[in-house]
């Protein structure tokens, strides 16, 4: 009798605490937290990979809802204001854009030499040269520079190729930034010195001469 009462009793223990592991699994199941926020700021954010010294426009943003605890003090809230200004380093997509992060369009020389350093090649340079203002050229051409001078003693003109698809790092109205090795440097100077320098545009892959 004693062994029948033990069985009913470990047969109800049994299912009583199947009973209870069940409904803990269903309540856990069940459940999801409640997150509660400060007051939502919107912020600019990358909608996109943005590349270094990239030129800005507004479809490379969108505004985005975070909690105001989570805004860096100098997070852009307005897309309007990046419009014509430049990224200092890349923008990964998501991320919130800050001031210190973009740049008026131009640059320093200190941006354009960082831009230089990208190119990982230790012989290249900076060069500075004036442009004609009709002859536009952006960040990223490749120009072919020819060297225009008077034989001495004669008025015969001699007009030749003297470097072909050099990169430019970046350009004004009346002056370009070109990325050149030290010989490169050296003829360009003595060109300028002898006579004129003027450019054509270089096809991207041609190489460099």
């Amino acid at each position: 009798m004693q062994n029948k009462k033990a069985l009913i009793f470990l047969g109800l223990a049994i299912v009583f605490s199947f009973l209870s592991a069940n409904y803990i699994w269903h309540t856990v199941s069940a459940y999801q937290p409640v997150v509660r926020y400060d007051n939502p700021v919107k912020v600019v954010v990358a909608a996109k990979n943005i590349d270094p010294y990239t030129p800005l426009s507004a479809d490379q943003f969108k505004l985005k809802e975070i909690p105001q605890s989570l805004v860096p003090q100098d997070a852009v809230t307005v897309i309007s204001s990046l419009q014509g200004k430049t990224t200092r380093g890349v923008m990964l997509s998501g991320d919130i854009i800050r001031k210190g992060h973009i740049t008026e369009a131009g640059g320093s020389t200190n941006e354009i030499v960082s831009l230089l350093s990208t190119l990982n090649d230790p012989d290249l340079r900076v060069f500075f040269a004036p442009i004609p203002k009709e002859f536009a050229v952006t960040k990223g051409d490749r120009v072919n520079i020819i060297h225009t001078k008077s034989e001495r003693g004669s008025n015969e003109v001699v007009t030749e190729t003297i470097l072909e698809s050099i990169m430019v790092l970046e350009s004004t109205e009346d002056n370009v930034y070109l990325s050149v090795t030290q010989q490169q440097a050296e003829l360009l100077v003595k060109a300028m010195a002898e006579g004129k320098i003027s450019y054509t545009i270089s096809p991207v892959h041609s190489s460099r001469k």
